[in-house]
């Protein structure tokens, strides 16, 4: 039985995350199939709630893709 489809979504800031913007790239560029991995790239921002909760809606955007995707 092949393995099931995973996907996975990396969010990660240019200003404020510096040190995780190439690792986020590097761990994207290596996913292998049934892995798929989807990146939230932003301009400025860091690991805080205010953050997240400004990524609150294109995470569930995301998850909701997800969830419908009958693959």
């Amino acid at each position: 039985m092949p393995a099931p489809p995973v996907s996975l979504l990396v969010g990660v800031s240019k200003k404020g995350e510096e040190k995780y913007l190439k690792q986020a790239e590097h761990f994207a560029a290596k996913a292998k199939w049934p892995t798929k991995v989807e990146k939230l790239i932003r301009d400025e921002g860091g690991h805080n709630f205010q953050t997240w909760r400004e990524e609150y809606p294109e995470v569930l955007r995301w998850l909701d893709k997800q969830l419908a995707d009958p693959r």
